[in-house]
C-alpha cells in the first residue's frame, strides 16, 4: 500500500468528477422545466381563488359577484388576465355576471374550436353551488396572456 502523492491526485480527479456530474444534473433539470407553460394551472387556481370568494360552503352570495370584490380576491394585474363569474339561478330568474380584466372572451372562444392560439390560455369552469336558497351554477372564464413572464 502506498499513500502519499498518487492518492491526493486521486482525490482531486473524484472531486472534478462529482462536480461534472453535479453540473450535468443541474443543467439536464434546469433545461427540462425552463419551458413549462403555467398559465394554465394558474387559470385553475385564480377560478378557485374566485369560487371561494363568493362563496361559503358551496352558497354563493350573490352581491359578491362585482368586479370590485373579484378583484379584491385575486389582486392581479387587470390587463394580463380575464376572468368572467355568471351566476345563474335553476329555480328562478336570478342571474348576474361581472367581468374583470381585458376581454379575451374572443380569443378564448377562438382557441374552444380549436383554432391555434398561443397568445392566450383559457379555462372555461362550472360550478353547481346554492344561491341563497336556490340550487343554481357559477360559470368562469378565465382568460390569462402573459405570455412572457410565466412561458
Amino acid at each position: 500500500m502506498t499513500t502519499g502523492p498518487a492518492e491526493g491526485v486521486w482525490w482531486v480527479v473524484r472531486f472534478f468528477m462529482i462536480v461534472i456530474i453535479l453540473l450535468g444534473v443541474t443543467f439536464t433539470i434546469g433545461k427540462f422545466y425552463s419551458n413549462q407553460d403555467i398559465r394554465p394551472m394558474e387559470a385553475l387556481a385564480i377560478s378557485n381563488k374566485v369560487i371561494d370568494c363568493i362563496s361559503l360552503k358551496g352558497v354563493v352570495d350573490i352581491n359578491k359577484i362585482e368586479k370590485a370584490e373579484i378583484l379584491k380576491c385575486i389582486n392581479l394585474n387587470e390587463n394580463e388576465i380575464y376572468v368572467n363569474v355568471t351566476a345563474v339561478s335553476f329555480d328562478s330568474s336570478l342571474n348576474k355576471s361581472a367581468s374583470l380584466g381585458t376581454s379575451l372572451q374572443t380569443l378564448c372562444e377562438a382557441k374552444e374550436k380549436a383554432i391555434e392560439n398561443k397568445l392566450v390560455e383559457c379555462l372555461r369552469q362550472k360550478f353547481y353551488v346554492l344561491i341563497g336558497n336556490e340550487k343554481g351554477k357559477v360559470d368562469m372564464l378565465i382568460g390569462i396572456k402573459k405570455s412572457e413572464k410565466n412561458v
